[in-house]
């Protein structure tokens, strides 16, 4: 049987005001519960795990959660600061976590009440980037959140679900398909062929790949759009510059140093080509060149 699930999952060092309020109402205790349910999520499935007052109750007893609202020594801390609603009628921590958690958006409150389902937008990018180079994944179509997923990654032989389960099939058979099919595919999951493209040296694709995957998994504010504008102005300004290949970066270390910040739309200024001066001194010709950094006038004047 295929596995659904991954091995582990990335937890950023510094998180949003969701999860620090989940802490400042329950406690670490509360925190805690949250990776507990994290862990469930991605270690079975991977993009999704039921919720419901019998799984409840035998988390509860899994993870020594008293079902009063959390453990003897801080039930009085606990009880007050808990949210008011539950999972049929069952008021025990884990249930009043789930509870602030949906509420606050840390999992997606349709899902929940529709399907009795724990799951978010950006659970489900980050499974779809970890399982990305398998060759079949299987998602039940009516609990995607992703667009791009609900309407580019489905069988595409006959754009059917599978019948047998509801499922869709996700097929990733490259070796399988003609050259302009596995782009679509990989694609699907993110635009890292177009950054790729885009970008002046077509050197270490592989390592570039694994930090454009980590870096859009870090910061979920940055777009993969802007990405690839980021490569369209890197690639303007060497043409500009005339920087020779040996000097322009791989573009791994592009992504890893934060030199892509630099050529953000907001950030980029489009470099004066050098020009010829004449030397009054010298009666020789020099290069201007303009408001470029020192590190780029050393460069172009050797």
């Amino acid at each position: 049987m295929a596995k659904d699930g991954i091995d582990g999952f990335f937890l950023n060092c510094q998180l949003d005001e969701k999860f620090e309020l989940i802490e400042a109402e329950f406690g670490l205790k509360g925190f805690a519960i949250i990776i507990k349910l994290l862990q469930r999520i991605y270690g079975e499935h991977g993009y999704y795990c039921e919720y419901n007052s019998d799984i409840s109750l035998l988390l509860a007893v899994k993870w020594n959660v008293a079902s009063s609202g959390g453990d003897a020594d801080n039930l009085r801390r606990q009880l007050p600061a808990a949210d008011n609603s539950s999972v049929g009628g069952c008021h025990n921590l884990i249930d009043q976590v789930v509870a602030a958690s949906v509420r606050r958006g840390i999992f997606d409150k349709t899902m929940y009440e529709k399907y009795g389902i724990l799951t978010s937008v950006g659970i489900q990018k980050r499974y779809m980037t970890a399982t990305r180079k398998r060759v079949d994944v299987v998602l039940k179509n009516e609990y995607l959140l992703l667009n791009d997923v609900k309407n580019g990654k489905t069988d595409g032989r006959n754009g059917k679900t599978d019948g047998r389960n509801g499922k869709t099939d996700v097929h990733f058979e490259q070796s399988k398909v003609k050259e302009s099919k596995v782009k679509e595919i990989n694609t699907c999951a993110n635009r890292f062929n177009d950054f790729f493209s885009a970008y002046p040296k077509q050197k270490n694709m592989i390592a570039a790949e694994r930090e454009y995957n980590l870096l859009l998994f870090h910061d979920q504010s940055l777009k993969e759009q802007e990405l690839i504008v980021a490569a369209e102005n890197y690639a303007d300004a060497v043409s500009i510059l005339g920087t020779e290949e040996r000097y322009i970066k791989n573009p791994d270390r592009f992504l890893k140093d934060g030199t892509y910040l630099d050529y953000l739309d907001a950030n980029y200024t489009k470099p004066k080509p050098p020009g010829k001066k004449r030397d009054a001194n010298a009666g020789m010709m020099r290069t201007d060149y303009g408001d470029l950094s020192e590190l780029e006038k050393e460069l172009l004047s050797n």
